[in-house]
């Protein structure tokens, strides 16, 4: 497969989207590093503690669909740029949490942020580079999977 060349001016479009995927990436790794010093701190339970590292994640695939659909609907450029502002308004006020509860809140509205974020970047990337989406492995690979599925084999005998 021949590489094609992008223009500049296009390639500079992914810096503020990559940096958007890059807060929400720190954000769902960043609470297991400082999970001890947080338990210790706020006092939490084990279940709270679960909560404040799972909440994150099961809110974004909650999530994704739904973003997705709002921007269809409102616009990507202005879900995506609602997404940036909540991630970094809920990432203050989680850094600023007294207790668990709150806490676990912001997690799943982190969750939530980061789904708009993801939502945002995947349609404008598809939209700035049309032809990539086509050669990306996952575009490739859902066929494979889907017609495994259908017939019951597996996808390892695509």
């Amino acid at each position: 497969m021949a590489l094609t060349r992008v223009e500049p001016r296009r390639g500079l479009v992914l810096l503020p989207l990559l940096a958007g995927v890059l807060g929400g990436s720190l954000a769902l790794g960043m609470v297991t590093t400082a999970l001890p010093r947080l338990a210790d701190e706020l006092r939490v339970s084990d279940s709270a503690r679960a909560w404040i590292v799972d909440g994150y994640p099961l809110a974004l695939a909650v999530a994704m669909v739904g973003a997705a659909r709002a921007g269809d609907r409102y616009g990507r450029k202005r879900v995506l740029l609602l997404g940036v502002s909540a991630l970094a308004v809920l990432n203050a006020v989680a850094a600023a949490a007294t207790n668990a509860a709150l806490l676990i809140v912001c997690r799943g509205l982190l969750g939530v942020a980061s789904a708009l974020i993801l939502a945002g970047v995947g349609a404008r990337s598809a939209r700035c580079f049309p032809g990539a989406i086509s050669r990306s492995p996952t575009a490739c690979g859902s066929p494979c999977w889907a017609r495994a599925t259908r017939s019951g084999r597996s996808s390892a005998d695509c």
